[in-house]
């Protein structure tokens, strides 16, 4: 049995009498080839609800960029089921994207995300989010030419500004998703 109630309360039914081991497996095994990173993200929620979606659309890492500590309450669950690396480093945190991934910056002003293909990439591709105020730090933008780091926007109708972070980083982790493997499962 699980050992923890949020774990057993955020899982689909044929999981909960489960391991909380097996249930890692499971997740493990259909995980995706993406990551997801968030950078100056203050706000615990929009982390939690941004880690909740990387579970969700089956991201295989979720990189926290200059935060030590955030409250997991609000990831239902979600923390568990995912590898998470914590990075204290800005600039140290995106030169292990760039190693491990194709990173690209989701932010105003970019190409297009519905007109990106993710399927056929070098590397996996790593989404990163910054905070809803400020967007990606200043340092970030700066090095994208030279790193030739793609900027992804969403494109909107509204007279908004900008979508919350969060609904921003499902809408493009479902992007990914679906291109990397179409969601086999779906609720009625």
């Amino acid at each position: 049995m699980i050992e923890s109630d949020s774990c057993k309360f955020n899982i689909i039914d044929e999981l909960k009498n489960l391991s909380l081991d097996d249930v890692k497996a499971i997740q493990k095994a259909e995980s995706l080839p993406f990551a997801v990173a968030t950078v100056n993200v203050a706000d615990d929620l929009n982390i939690s609800n941004i880690l909740r979606s990387a579970v969700v659309f089956g991201a295989k890492e979720f990189i926290l960029v200059e935060k030590k500590r955030f409250d997991r309450r609000d990831c239902v669950g979600a923390q568990n089921y995912i590898q998470i690396n914590q990075q204290e480093d800005s600039l140290e945190a995106l030169n292990y994207m760039i190693e491990n991934y194709e990173p690209m910056f989701i932010e105003q002003g970019g190409e297009d995300l519905y007109c990106q293909d993710f399927y056929d990439w070098d590397k996996p591709p790593c989404l990163i989010f910054g905070s809803e105020s400020k967007g990606l730090p200043r340092e970030y933008l700066d090095l994208a030419p030279h790193y030739k780091i793609p900027i992804i926007s969403i494109a909107q109708v509204g007279v908004l500004r900008s979508l919350n972070v969060t609904a921003a980083a499902a809408i493009a982790m479902w992007k990914v998703a679906m291109d990397l493997r179409p969601m086999p499962r779906s609720y009625k």
